[in-house]
């Protein structure tokens, strides 16, 4: 039940803590209607969040009817879904204005080093991160100005090396995360593409859905991604030892997925015709040493010549 402006303005009145009860009798007009007119405005803003939470209820119940539903879908249809969430890649910091001449890694240590400060015999100080910059006329003020500044150069060396490190580090994380980036948007590619080709099966299961991993296409998707990670890390394996470097996408992955497949299929119906092979080859031989038939064997009389055989056979009747 949505409240109404009589009681929104009692509200706003009750809250209000007036000196006396003079105060409260004084008000002008002016001033209650400004208050209603206020809330007015938090009645809106309450009847609007209302009508939020109405929406994305529905919106829940749709999620919940197209699961039960079934219905079919690409792996191109939840691109939006997931561009929502915009990734900021992680980027080097460049903590001042780039140095000139110098290259990105080399601006990157010069500009995050520690500042230098040093006094010279004139009185005038110097802030420097490189003992270069000084002048080449450069005296110091005094022993211990000299001793601090040689220290302080020192520990920049260590700076420079830690810099460095974490440069590369950076530039590791970000070029991996760039390379990662690529292979999901290719193989959500390569997925979409051919489950519009009607090759590949399309999705059934929201993606949001806890069950979207029981979902056959989704077995079958991940049984192909786990074939290309086993190849592609064979072959960085094989490139980091001196070999050419090669890199399987999705829809070769999945070429070789349903090659294996099949070979493994031919090689289950050999065997099930060798087996069966076998069964009846058993069977033969069992029942062939059952009984053994009668041979009549053919005589023929000492003294017999090939004349006389011809003879008889010519005699007979087939």
């Amino acid at each position: 039940m949505n409240p109404t402006l009589d009681s929104i303005v009692e509200q706003a009145l009750a809250e209000t803590e007036p000196t006396n009860e003079e105060v409260v009798k004084d008000v002008d007009e002016s001033t209650a209607e400004a208050k209603a007119t206020e809330a007015n405005d938090t009645a809106t803003e309450n009847e609007k969040a209302e009508e939020a939470n109405e929406s994305e209820a529905d919106e829940t119940a749709e999620v919940e009817k197209a699961d039960d539903a079934g219905e079919e879908y690409t792996a191109d249809d939840i691109v939006a879904d997931d561009e929502e969430e915009v990734y900021e890649e992680p980027k080097v910091e460049q903590p001042k204005e780039a140095a000139t001449n110098l290259t990105p890694e080399q601006s990157y240590i010069f500009n995050s080093l520690p500042d230098i400060n040093v006094q010279a015999a004139d009185g005038k100080y110097y802030t420097i991160k490189v003992p270069s910059q000084l002048p080449a006329d450069f005296e110091f003020a005094n022993k211990r100005e000299e001793i601090i500044f040689n220290q302080n150069v020192a520990a920049q060396e260590l700076n420079a090396r830690d810099l460095q490190n974490q440069y590369k580090t950076q530039e590791t994380q970000r070029q991996g995360t760039e390379f990662q980036e690529k292979v999901n948007a290719s193989v959500r590619s390569d997925v979409a593409e051919l489950q519009r080709e009607g090759i590949f099966p399309k999705f059934k299961t929201p993606i949001d859905s806890p069950n979207f991993e029981k979902d056959p296409a989704a077995v079958e998707m991940q049984a192909v991604l786990d074939l290309m990670e086993t190849r592609n890390a064979s072959y960085l394996e094989q490139a980091q030892k001196g070999q050419p470097f090669r890199f399987v996408g999705f829809k070769e992955a999945y070429d070789i997925y349903t090659a294996q497949q099949a070979r493994a299929e031919r090689q289950k119906n050999v065997r099930n015709e060798d087996s069966a092979r076998k069964t009846i080859a058993k069977k033969s031989s069992n029942s062939a040493g059952a009984y053994e038939p009668s041979i009549v064997k053919p005589s023929v009389r000492p003294g017999t010549t090939t004349r006389d055989l011809l003879a008889e056979i010519d005699a007979m009747e087939f």
